[in-house]
């Protein structure tokens, strides 16, 4: 399995940044983006965002509170974690593609403080059950917030996966398809060890959006059932000609000790 964090195009920031944005697609990181999804305007699914760090990595992330946004641990791994406390030494930005074709790209805002599961760094840096962080944002910067379900997804829940991720799951060092924000659908194969699984296609066909999986630039990004948030994107990889996908149960034990932190949930 691997991390689904991403290396994409190189964009021009309107306010002269200059950030060359990409997923990172190795062995440990958790990129994605979603295979066969269909592509979405920023105003549906508001919540949903593009973040990127100063090494030009991006992933998603949902605004769960109006100054926090839920995304995977492994979107901080460019910084430094105080072992206590999670607090991680990193800047991450919310941006919208301007346009995709000329690689234009403006700057939303700008984290104030960012924290992860410190447990994640400790048990490998990779795909493991601890792989959550909380990034915050001034107040204003969210344009909506999702509500987090009541408890954990089941074996045979159909759901909605958003993300700016890859359309594909067979090269994630092409990042040509990354930025673009796509919804997919699926139904939920199991829900164990502090994962959400299941299994999708590895490449977009026909688009519409079913039978979808996530890719490289996804990591981080919201599994919603009955419109709550109810997992996010950690890591996947492909088997037997199909993509699987592992996206962290935010109800599992280990999910709470940590979320609980900084949410009532």
């Amino acid at each position: 399995m691997t991390n689904l964090r991403q290396f994409a195009k190189v964009f021009s920031l309107s306010l002269g940044l200059g950030l060359g944005l990409s997923n990172c697609g190795t062995d440990t990181s958790s990129d994605v983006k979603v295979a066969n999804g269909i592509e979405i305007p920023e105003t549906t699914f508001p919540s949903v965002v593009l973040l990127y760090d100063q090494a030009g990595s991006i992933c998603t992330g949902t605004f769960i509170t109006e100054e926090i946004v839920l995304t995977a641990a492994h979107c901080s791994m460019s910084g430094d974690v105080n072992t206590r406390t999670g607090e991680v030494d990193l800047t991450l930005g919310i941006i919208e593609i301007e346009d995709a074709a000329e690689g234009k790209a403006k700057l939303v805002a700008q984290s104030t403080k960012i924290y992860r599961n410190p447990l994640w760094d400790s048990n490998g840096r990779n795909v493991n059950r601890y792989d959550l962080g909380v990034v915050y944002f001034p107040k204003g910067t969210a344009r909506a917030v999702s509500d987090l379900t009541a408890g954990s997804a089941r074996s045979g829940d159909e759901f909605t996966i958003v993300g700016y991720g890859l359309n594909q799951t067979n090269d994630l060092q092409d990042g040509s398809s990354a930025g673009i924000k796509r919804i997919g659908y699926n139904t939920v194969s199991s829900v164990s060890g502090g994962f959400i699984q299941f299994t999708g296609q590895t490449e977009t066909t026909n688009g519409d959006g079913s039978d979808a999986s996530s890719s490289s630039g996804d990591s981080g990004g919201p599994l919603f059932i009955d419109g709550e948030l109810a997992g996010v994107t950690s890591g996947g990889g492909n088997s037997f000609g199909r993509a699987r996908s592992l996206y962290i149960d935010i109800h599992s034990s280990t999910s709470k000790d940590f979320l609980g932190q900084f949410v009532n949930y």
